[in-house]
């Protein structure tokens, strides 16, 4: 009995609940129909309106600024003064030579015009001289013909001492004096930019980069380094637009490629170009007033207003695959060098090499390999 009551007191043992294996799911795949399309090959990029004829200015010394006449935008004609150093010194001293030979030059007036008095009167002597002579000669005396010849001699004489009546110190005293004039005038415009041609001013500050202002603008009494450029003068007309250097795909363009351009405010008038120049493949960091690191594109005569500093968009149509095979680009594959698709095939899938050509926009053009209607397994 105590047996018996031990094992129905015994605690019952239950097996665990078995775990359930997963269902295998079939992975979605996407297929590709090989189809015939259009594929339109073009490059897009941003371009700037700039000047083709433009120039930086510089001082050819160091000093101060003294005062800057013409701002950006301000209209110019050539010869014009734009700016200046300080330089009280050698205006004093201009204005000094410049009396100096005032007074020489008077010196000089008056010394010919006492000169040209002494001439006349010498020339009226002359007269006189010879009429006396002729009176003699009708009388015969010999001795008396003689003597007046010899007066009509030195009347003579006394011309030719007039005519050469010149001081050659007066002379070299207006030498030296424009000499000196023509030295300060020198070192005076050293420290004076003036207009190169007719046009506008583009660009204000110390050491300017290309076309745009940098920086502030410099006050009267800024120290000014020698040869750095201060303006940027540029002809109005005609302009071209510019694109750097890194401009994408940039190694597919070549000169006469014909572009349209777009105007930011002007979407619905595009207007045409042509590319007139590549950047240069050795540039020197020499400055120069020009875009010879920059792709350079004629602007076709008609087209909406534009200035110099606007941003354009330029398309550049590069080729056009009309009627070809094409496919997405996520359904071709390439490994170890080679491109291939996998089709299916029935229950089959084959491993074929394509031959592909323009790609674009996501696209792929098929040349060899498959057929249109072909269904391609994506990846």
């Amino acid at each position: 009995m105590a047996l018996l009551l031990a094992g129905c007191l015994s605690p019952v043992r239950t097996l665990p609940t078995p775990t359930p294996w997963p269902t295998p799911t079939v992975s979605a795949r996407t297929l590709y129909a090989v189809e015939r399309a259009t594929l339109t090959d073009e490059v897009q990029f941003n371009g700037e309106v700039a000047p083709l004829v433009w120039q930086p200015l510089s001082f050819r010394t160091q000093g101060t600024l003294g005062a800057i006449h013409k701002l950006e935008g301000d209209t110019v004609a050539a010869g014009d003064l734009l700016a200046e150093l300080e330089m009280p010194d050698l205006t004093e001293a201009l204005q000094q030579a410049q009396v100096v030979l005032e007074q020489a030059q008077d010196n000089q007036l008056e010394n010919e015009r006492r000169r040209s008095f002494a001439l006349q009167k010498a020339e009226l002597e002359l007269r006189k001289a010879e009429i006396l002579l002729e009176t003699v000669r009708r009388g015969g005396d010999q001795t008396a013909i003689q003597i007046q010849e010899i007066g009509v001699q030195l009347a003579q004489l006394a011309v030719e001492e007039q005519k050469a009546a010149i001081d050659p110190a007066q002379q070299r005293a207006i030498t030296q004096a424009q000499l000196e004039i023509e030295a300060l005038q020198r070192q005076i415009d050293e420290r004076r930019l003036v207009a190169p041609f007719d046009g506008v001013v583009i660009a204000v500050g110390i050491d300017l980069q290309g076309i745009r202002s940098t920086g502030t603008r410099p006050q009267p009494h800024t120290p000014i380094p020698a040869y750095t450029p201060l303006l940027v003068v540029a002809q109005l007309q005609p302009l071209l637009v510019v694109a750097t250097k890194d401009t994408q795909r940039i190694a597919e363009l070549t000169v006469g490629q014909q572009v349209t351009i777009t105007h930011y405010l002007a979407r619905d008038q595009p207007f045409g170009g042509e590319i007139s120049a590549l950047p240069a493949l050795n540039s020197s960091g020499a400055k120069q007033p020009g875009f010879q690191d920059f792709l350079q594109i004629a602007i076709a005569p008609q087209h909406p207003p534009l200035k110099i500093g606007d941003f354009v968009q330029v398309r550049l149509l590069l080729a056009v695959h009309a009627d070809t095979l094409v496919l997405p680009d996520g359904a071709v594959r390439r490994f170890a060098g080679r491109t291939f698709v996998i089709t299916q095939d029935g229950e089959r899938e084959r491993r074929i090499d394509i031959k592909t050509g323009l790609e674009t926009g996501g696209q792929v053009e098929v040349l060899e390999g498959v057929q249109e209607g072909d269904l391609v397994i994506g990846p």
